[in-house]
């Protein structure tokens, strides 16, 4: 049975919509952020509604935690608050998850700047004994761990920088004067920055800012991860794995986070003819076309009319809103690059073609808000050279996370220019 079949065999219901966000992720989340000696001790099933307790603090109230620690922010409305540099922060309080000895609380903080093309959203678990307790907890943490180092890396004036080269065009970006690190367990820390900073040029595009994530822990087993402005980059991510296996990372029993923001220098920055709101738009229409497509004379005719709806973007969502809506939808980890076909400059990576990112947030966004059927699911994966290539490999007896996938090659008209 292939991956066709698996799907065709599903009603409309059946299609699980957890989360936006990579399943990996959030198993990351919660061995990232709770720290042993106070999780939970009895990782039952959650209580029942009525054993929830009622003194969690509002927005506003943890906000004012973090406005007395930098007195120079401003409010936006009761919850939101602006610091000197430009920084936004806003929060939303996510799931939450209680247990015979204790209470999870999921936090939301996002975080905007001129400088940055989409929210930059970190999500951090808090653990206590009551809601209010985990919420501190997880404020405390962010406040701690990661905001000093957003607010650090905008207001540095350091002269470390890194180099990259796209299409003949050098882009230039500031390293932070302080790198944002977090470290649990008794062995030494692991510098994950150097273990991947001589691979990070070739993930650098034409954008203002690249907000970098970096996981590697060896508590309980090896969990590592890699995202460039919110995406997980597989094979970057793979570099952190080979790390440990090669004794230069992570002792058992250890977890180490870092946050790396890095900036372009004004002299070699372009703002890009588009926005994200645009290929949003493009995605949106573009996803709904598609899934009328029943023939190949339509098949034609629809991706013309994609085409059509921008110049650039247009073309784009023809070749990337297949793959990924495949990738939305089923565990597999494809090729961190794209293969600009008659280019002539070989492999970028996805992370340097930012509609990729764009389109990425928009195809997760259309199925949290539409919640297409099996029957759309299938229209779209048919048009998928991934997906397609998963079912043969599945009908053959493979399984999607032992496979290997080559880069992701799309046409470009002449003339063509990589933002």
């Amino acid at each position: 049975m292939g991956l066709f079949d698996m799907f065709k065999k599903k009603k409309k219901d059946d299609t699980p919509y957890e989360s936006i966000l990579d399943p990996a992720a959030e198993d990351i989340t919660a061995e990232e952020e709770a720290e042993p000696e106070k999780a939970p001790a009895e990782p039952a099933a959650p209580a029942p509604a009525a054993a929830a307790t009622t003194d969690a603090p509002d927005v506003h109230s943890i906000l004012e935690n973090i406005k007395s620690q930098h007195p120079a922010a401003e409010w936006q409305g009761d919850n939101g608050l602006q610091f000197p540099c430009g920084l936004e922060l806003r929060l939303n309080i996510g799931s939450v998850e209680r247990y015979p000895k204790g209470v999870c609380v999921q936090l939301l903080f996002v975080l905007w700047h001129p400088f940055f093309d989409e929210d930059l959203v970190e999500s951090v678990a808090g653990i206590g004994k009551t809601d209010a307790d985990a919420i501190a907890d997880g404020t405390m943490g962010f406040a701690q761990g990661v905001l000093p180092y957003v607010l650090g890396a905008l207001e540095c004036t350091g002269k470390r920088t890194i180099r990259t080269e796209l299409q003949g065009k050098a882009h230039i970006f500031r390293e932070p004067c302080v790198l944002g690190a977090l470290h649990r367990g008794a062995g030494e820390s692991a510098d994950l920055w150097e273990i991947v900073r001589d691979k990070i040029p070739q993930y650098l595009g034409t954008k203002k800012a690249y907000w970098i994530k970096l996981i590697s822990s060896r508590m309980g087993k090896e969990i590592c991860e890699a995202r460039i402005n919110g995406m997980v980059f597989h094979d970057l991510t793979e570099v952190l794995y080979d790390a440990i296996r090669a004794g230069k990372s992570n002792a058992d029993g250890t977890m180490d986070k870092m946050f790396i923001l890095l900036i372009q220098d004004d002299e070699t920055f372009t703002p890009a003819p588009f926005t994200k709101a645009e290929a949003a738009s493009v995605a949106q229409r573009a996803l709904k076309k598609m899934m009328t497509i029943e023939d190949d004379e339509s098949h034609a005719a629809v991706m013309d009319e994609i085409r059509e709806m921008h110049p650039i973007l247009g073309g784009e969502a023809c070749a990337f809103l297949p793959e990924l809506y495949s990738r939305a939808l089923v565990r597999y980890k494809p090729s961190d690059t794209l293969l600009p076909v008659s280019l002539d400059i070989g492999t970028v990576c996805s992370s340097q073609v930012r509609s990729f990112g764009y389109f990425d947030a928009a195809v997760r966004d259309y199925l949290q808000k539409y919640r297409p059927s099996t029957d759309d699911h299938v229209k779209i994966f048919r048009l998928s050279a991934e997906y397609k290539a998963l079912h043969q490999a599945v009908q053959n007896g493979s399984k999607p996370e032992n496979l290997t996938f080559s880069p992701l090659a799309f046409d470009v008209p002449e003339g063509y220019v990589i933002w």
